[in-house]
């Protein structure tokens, strides 16, 4: 899969990300040649987290591999700072396509189409000054349960076998020098960022992705 364009400018937004999360928090006055760090209290940290809520519309960018060129599914998406929740409302499943060789498995996520997926989100308690002090704002992305896995089943019927697609989403990925985190960023306004897809099944024929699909 070649790498595309829209893929790089959104990881680096997030690598500043990934700096920060790594932060340890111990490290009160950890500082380099660029940025300073801020500790939060916990009332910093749950106005932080209500900064985030509200409802968006942006686009996950993919490879189409029909045309080795960059594409693109309109999202929409709702914060909820109550419960900590990010949702993509219209999640496209069917786009994963690309990432897979299998028939089978492509025809089972164009059957799965477009789905809800809920993400936790959460702040550290440790953040760049600079961004912070800019209304630019880093979030983790995680999946709520502890196996990463979200399940849909389909073409359901009396007396059939269940069938069903599930997506394996990732923390993080590990590169030979970068972190790249499952995230998003706020930044004066502006709601983008990444998901991690690392496994995709459909009735148990499972191919090893390891994409990364921003949103923008």
């Amino acid at each position: 899969m070649k790498t595309i364009k829209t893929i790089a400018i959104a990881m680096a937004a997030l690598l500043t990300a990934s700096l920060s999360s790594c932060i340890n928090d111990d490290d009160d006055n950890n500082q380099n040649a660029d940025y300073h760090y801020l500790q939060l209290t916990e009332t910093q940290q749950k106005d932080l987290m209500k900064k985030l809520e509200g409802n968006y519309e942006n686009y996950l960018y993919f490879t189409n591999a029909n045309t080795q060129k960059t594409d693109s599914a309109q999202v929409k998406w709702e914060v909820n700072a109550s419960d900590s929740t990010v949702t993509c409302v219209n999640f496209p499943v069917n786009i994963l396509r690309n990432y897979v060789k299998s028939d089978l498995v492509k025809e089972a996520l164009d059957l799965v189409g477009q789905q809800p997926v809920v993400f936790k989100y959460s702040t550290g308690n440790t953040v760049i000054k600079e961004l912070y002090e800019a209304s630019s704002y880093f979030f983790n992305l995680t999946i709520p349960n502890a196996s990463n896995i979200v399940k849909f089943t389909y073409g359901e019927g009396e007396g059939e076998k269940e069938k069903y697609v599930t997506i394996e989403f990732a923390d993080q990925f590990i590169g030979y020098s970068t972190v790249y985190s499952q995230m998003v960023r706020l930044d004066r306004g502006s709601f983008f960022g990444a998901v991690l897809v690392s496994i995709v099944d459909a009735n148990n024929v499972a191919t090893k992705v390891n994409c990364i699909i921003p949103f923008q």
